[in-house]
């Protein structure tokens, strides 16, 4: 079956029980360009903007940071793509130590691939694994997600006063939907009383197969956070034919140790 927009399961790791961010606002007194010395905002002459004029300006500057970041995102994938090789996965070898012998006996192979996966991430700052999700799993996951995506837009075309409450700070890019998730059976389903009569719990079942007892990235949480770590964030980021490339940026400046660890599921 041919797909025709990429979904991605996002969510963030903390390395320890709480973190915070805290942006604080700079605030500096007004100075005049043509003598260097502070304005009395008070002597000003007051410039009245109506509503429509204010909605205008701020949609035209939106279109110009939207055009500035598209032909950013352009020379930073001729840049990668000349520059860039396929991501490592460290994988396990037949017969090698890690199966259980010799002084690797008291370390599951699990566990050893798990810290090779470590070093890796921790030295080139990114790690790719292949085949996290059962096939089946991840087909129903990415169906869970896209049905919604239909709910939230059904409610928000309703009442757009609830936008914020299903999607992410950045809202009207073409083609894209960055949606918070629901850990509640049925998702927004449930946030909105309606009867979910399926005994499934896709999200949790996908959760569980990466993260559960048995889950492909559990040791390598472990290893990264330990079981003191915290699940900050889910949300899923759709993506439909047209959108543009995102440019590569920063969710958090860098520390020290990383404070969280951001994991991405694309299906």
């Amino acid at each position: 079956m041919r797909y025709f927009s990429t979904v991605y399961i996002l969510f963030f790791l903390a390395a320890t029980a709480s973190v915070a961010t805290a942006f604080q606002p700079i605030l500096a007194p007004a100075v005049s360009p043509k003598h260097g010395r502070l304005q009395d905002d008070r002597s000003r002459s007051p410039v009245v903007l109506s509503m429509s004029d204010m909605t205008n300006a701020r949609n035209l500057l939106y279109q110009d940071q939207q055009q500035a970041m598209l032909r950013r995102s352009v020379a930073e994938q001729e840049l990668l793509e000349s520059r860039t090789t396929p991501l490592e996965t460290p994988q396990l070898k037949k017969g090698s130590a890690a199966s259980g012998t010799g002084f690797a006996a008291k370390t599951s192979p699990n566990q050893w691939l798990a810290k090779q996966q470590a070093k890796l991430l921790q030295k080139e700052g990114v790690l790719r694994i292949d085949h996290a999700l059962p096939d089946e799993v991840a087909d129903a996951l990415r169906a869970y997600v896209l049905e919604q995506q239909a709910i939230a837009l059904d409610i928000t075309q309703k009442d757009p006063s609830k936008s914020r409450s299903f999607y992410g700070v950045e809202q009207a890019r073409a083609h894209r939907c960055d949606l918070q998730l629901s850990l509640l059976r049925g998702g927004y389903k449930a946030d909105n009383n309606n009867n979910d009569n399926s005994d499934d719990n896709v999200l949790a079942d996908a959760l569980q197969a990466l993260l559960g007892q048995n889950g492909s990235l559990r040791h390598l949480y472990e290893t990264l956070v330990t079981k003191d770590g915290e699940f900050y964030e889910l949300a899923a980021v759709v993506t439909d034919p047209g959108s543009n490339r995102q440019t590569i940026h920063p969710d958090l400046p860098f520390q020290d140790p990383a404070p969280l660890y951001v994991v991405f599921v694309k299906m």
